[in-house]
């Protein structure tokens, strides 16, 4: 395959070097970061950087690992265990239930729907109709 007038051959598959991080790297990568996998994810990103310098993305993700990692250190991200999530889904409900009910005792004017009536509804749908 060549160029439109040269002889200069156009890029072929099976001639890439691939340069850079691997596609499994990078993949491999983003999964841990989907999970929350932050130490995985920085070992990784800085792996990627190690091979691929200019990635823009792995700069710009290493810093936020960093703070991640160093909140999970400290207790901030903490696994969900099964059981009391299902009691906290169980507060969650109760405490909107609550919530509805305070909304509707309410007479706070903030409550109050604002919308237009039908009267004046039709009067703007003639108007329109006037055009």
């Amino acid at each position: 395959m060549t160029g439109s007038g040269d002889n200069t051959p156009l890029r072929s598959d099976s001639n890439v070097i691939h340069q850079g991080a691997s596609n499994e790297l990078l993949l491999e990568f983003l999964d841990s970061v989907m999970y929350k996998r932050f130490d995985v994810a920085l070992r990784l990103c800085r792996k990627i950087i190690d091979e691929e310098p200019d990635n823009y993305e792995a700069h710009a993700f290493l810093p936020m690992l960093e703070e991640a990692q160093s909140l999970k250190s400290t207790g901030y991200f903490n696994p969900l265990d099964v059981s009391s999530s299902e009691e906290s889904e169980g507060s969650n409900r109760e405490e909107n239930e609550r919530k509805r009910e305070r909304r509707i005792s309410s007479s706070s004017s903030e409550e109050w729907d604002y919308s237009t009536t039908t009267s004046d509804s039709e009067d703007l749908s003639g108007q329109e109709d006037d055009d």
